[in-house]
Order: structure tokens, then sequence, then C-alpha cells
């Protein structure tokens, strides 16, 4: 009997194993596959999916906005900080300070060291320099000598006219003509730039002003007044009915540059000129056609 439980038992385990060979058992510990979803589900998997991203979106552009919101709101804190600041600045005394004269004198030669500073000249308002060429030409001519009981005749508003513009620039150099309108001279004249003014009617009067070029010395030999004044006459009776720049060229190749020459164009010249001449080169005199000249060298 034994024998046959043994043999028994032999045949069961040798039917049990030939059994599993041919039917083998899932191992439970192997992965389990992913059913396979049909094209619905996948949609609306993926509808899920976009809505979560776009959510996610929102949310990092809501941050970033809260973010710059709150950087905003602090540089204008900043600002503010800033002006109030700037404010109380200004508002503070500021401490006085000695100022030192700033020295110039390394940018100078030896010689403008040497010469004192000429003091400026006056300007009755019009100017805190010496006067410019608008200034100049913008002066009311008229204010200067009208109702001014003291003056006589040309010569004396012409004077007056000169002193008034020598002492805006603190020289001599003005020139004046004074004459009746219509009856003026013609000039041959050395002027100093654009400083030059003409008017044809100025309470009855032509009156021309202008700066004259700085005086140079004289050519060699140095003559006489009467000298001078010989020579001009000789030329104006030889070139009587030449243009005056002729003359006026003839008296600079003879004396130097810087001669003047006023002829009168009617018989009854009414005119007069104020001023300055040097090393006594002055002639005025009529020539026996009636005209009237009137030469000097500046």
């Amino acid at each position: 009997m034994d024998q046959l439980r043994s043999l028994m038992m032999i045949i069961i385990m040798r039917m049990s194993q030939i059994y599993r060979q041919h039917h083998p058992q899932r191992n439970h510990h192997q992965k389990k596959r992913k059913r396979p979803r049909n094209e619905e589900n996948q949609n609306n998997h993926n509808l899920n999916l976009n809505l979560n991203q776009k959510q996610l979106m929102m949310k990092h552009q809501n941050q970033n906005q809260n973010k710059r919101k709150n950087q905003r709101k602090g540089g204008n804190q900043k600002k503010k900080q800033a002006t109030e600041e700037q404010k109380d600045i200004e508002h503070q005394p500021e401490p006085e300070e000695k100022v030192e004269a700033q020295v110039y004198d390394k940018y100078l030669s030896a010689k403008e060291r040497r010469k004192p500073r000429k003091p400026r000249p006056a300007n009755d308002g019009l100017s805190k320099k010496t006067m410019s060429v608008k200034e100049f030409k913008e002066v009311p001519l008229r204010e200067i000598f009208e109702n001014d009981d003291t003056l006589k005749d040309n010569f004396d508003i012409s004077n007056k006219i000169c002193k008034f513009f020598d002492k805006q620039f603190g020289d001599k150099d003005t020139v004046c003509m004074v004459a009746e309108t219509g009856k003026q001279p013609a000039l041959s004249y050395w002027v100093k730039g654009d400083y030059v003014r003409k008017h044809k009617d100025i309470a009855g009067k032509h009156i021309l002003v202008y700066r004259a070029c700085k005086h140079k010395p004289c050519k060699q030999p140095k003559v006489s007044q009467s000298e001078f004044e010989s020579f001009v006459k000789k030329v104006s009776i030889k070139h009587e009915n030449s243009s005056v720049n002729k003359i006026c060229d003839l008296l600079d190749a003879k004396f130097g540059s810087g001669c003047h020459y006023a002829r009168s164009t009617t018989k009854k010249p009414s005119y007069d000129i104020y001023s300055r001449f040097s090393d006594k080169y002055d002639a005025g005199f009529k020539l026996p056609s009636g005209a009237y000249i009137i030469a000097w060298r500046r």
C-alpha cells in the first residue's frame, strides 16, 4: 500500500509539472499593460491638458503683473523720496563762500601785464560793453541834438553827435557830417567795419556818422599844414571833374593811408564835418568853381 501511495504521488507531481509547462501562470510582479483608449477619450484627455496648461500660464502672468506693480510702486516711492529730498536741499540756504578773483596773468604777454586796464566807457544804458554795430545804428540821432538851443549851426550838431558816440566807445574815432537836406557833399573816407549810418532827413538835416580807422604814422618826410593844404588844393583843381575816391587815393599815396576827402556838389554848400586829424594834416577851402573842400588825415 505504501508503495502504491508513493507511486501515485509521483504520478500526480509529474502530471502537475506537465500541466504547468503547457499552461504558464501570470507573474504578479509584472507591470500591467495600459488599455488602449478610443479617440473620444484621447481628445478629452488632450482638452484637459490644454486647460490645465492655460490655467498655469494665467497664474504665471498674474504673478508677473503683480510683481511689476509692486516694482512700480517702489520706484514711484523712491522718486517721491528723491524729489522731497531735492526740495529740502533747495530750501536750505547755501553757505556763503568767499570767491577769490581769478588770475589770468599766465595768459597775458609781458606788455599786457604792465598795461593797466582801461575803464569801461560810459554807455548811458545802451550796452554793458562797447557798442555793437546794431546798437550803433539804432541810437535815435534826433534825440541827441533836437530841442537844444545851444546848437547854432551844423558844426555844433556834428560836434555833439561825435562826442556822444566817443563817450560810448571811449575813444575819439567818430566822424560826423551834417548838411542841409539835399545839399550834402560827396565823401571818400576810411570806415571801421560796418560802423556807418546815413540819414537823408532828420529834422531837415542830412547826417552821416561813421567810425574812422585808427591813426597810422604818416609818410616821411613829414610836411607842414600849409604844404598839406596846398597839395590838396592842387589835386582838387586838377581833378575837379574826377571822383572824390580818385583824389583821396592821390592823398593816400602822398601822405599815407587814412586820408578823408569831402567836396560839395552844390553852388551854395551848406555842410560841416567834425573829426579828429593828426600831424596838423587838415584843410578847408573854396574852389574857384564854388565847390567847398574839407580834407584831413586821421
